[in-house]
């Protein structure tokens, strides 16, 4: 009944999770593999037609994600993950997942600037960059990576939580 799948994915973003969590970067080889296996599986369970949607539909989170990247406000790694998804789930399924992903990664996110004292900082520093990229067009980060990587979310560890809390409440669809 393709709950198989799921799992499959699970597992995938396991990985996903350990690597970023770990070296703060998600290989290529990784986010490749993803897609393969859920295009392929959907090419051997659907046919090509299904694994023709799941793919331009993978195409399509990329497109939209892509300006995350641009701006630097989002790895790449990240974002090719994100956009692999889809040849697992439907999009439904999808919007639950990175959804969950994304809300659990705020609230860590605001968690940490408050434990940290650095809230109205980051505010700060958050509109000096859309400042500056609407005045300049330079889209320069609006953080130094060198000083502290720990300020840098990693949302692998979320997608992985997004994804097993989906399964948790039974993988509704």
């Amino acid at each position: 009944d393709g709950e198989e799948i799921k799992w499959i994915l699970h597992a995938f973003l396991t990985a996903v999770c350990l690597c970023d969590f770990r070296d703060g970067k998600i290989p290529n080889c990784l986010s490749v593999m993803i897609l393969l296996s859920g295009c392929g599986y959907l090419f051997m369970t659907g046919g090509i037609v299904s694994a023709g949607k799941a793919l331009a539909a993978c195409c399509l989170v990329l497109l939209a994600f892509y300006p995350l990247f641009w701006l630097r406000m989002m790895g790449a790694g990240d974002i090719k993950v994100i956009s692999a998804i889809p040849a697992f789930l439907s999009s439904r399924e999808w919007f639950q997942v990175v959804g969950c992903a994304f809300v659990l990664a705020g609230i860590w996110s605001v968690y940490s600037m408050v434990r940290r004292k650095a809230l109205k900082e980051r505010f700060a520093c958050f509109f000096s960059y859309v400042q500056g990229l609407l005045e300049t067009g330079m889209r320069t980060p609006y953080s130094s990576l060198e000083a502290d990587s720990w300020e840098v979310l990693r949302i692998g560890p979320f997608l992985w939580a997004g994804m097993t809390a989906f399964l948790m409440r039974g993988g509704i669809g």
